[in-house]
């Protein structure tokens, strides 16, 4: 699910607070209160935000990465990060097993990616003049001199 700008807007906002209400919210980006409840409830459900109390949310991990991908790292510290690539790393473990990947050494993965092109080709010259046929006997074998 990709998020609006104005989604963007609230998870950032909530970053720099750790902790914020709608009513913080309202005042860091002039949003109605009714749109960030509306918005808010709407991130809660999609795992970006929880709410933490009455009209009170943190970033939930999906909001973190999020942040994180977009570059925003105010509020994010080194721990914040670690834990994220942490989860990250299980999701993916998850769908190589899901997948049925298969798991290939580094040597293996340099001969895949070894790119070979062939230099020493030649086009094979056929002679065009074996298909064309005289007609020499339709007009005869005169030959005029200039």
């Amino acid at each position: 699910m990709s998020l609006t700008a104005t989604e963007q807007d609230i998870l950032k906002v909530v970053a720099e607070l750790k902790r914020a209400t709608v009513f913080q919210i309202n005042r860091q980006t002039g949003l109605s209160l009714g749109y960030i409840e509306y918005l808010c409830h709407y991130l809660v459900r999609g795992s970006y935000l929880k709410s933490i109390g009455q009209d009170r949310y943190s970033l939930a991990p999906a909001g973190k990465k999020i942040l994180v991908s977009l570059g925003y790292g105010i509020g994010l510290d080194s721990g914040l990060i670690k834990e994220i690539a942490s989860q990250v790393a299980k999701e993916v473990a998850k769908e190589i097993k899901i997948k049925g990947g298969v798991r290939i050494s580094p040597e293996e993965e340099k001969e895949r990616k070894k790119i070979q092109i062939k230099t020493d080709y030649t086009l094979p010259a056929e002679d065009k003049s074996i298909g064309l046929e005289s007609n020499i006997e339709r007009i005869g074998a005169k030959i005029e001199k200039e």
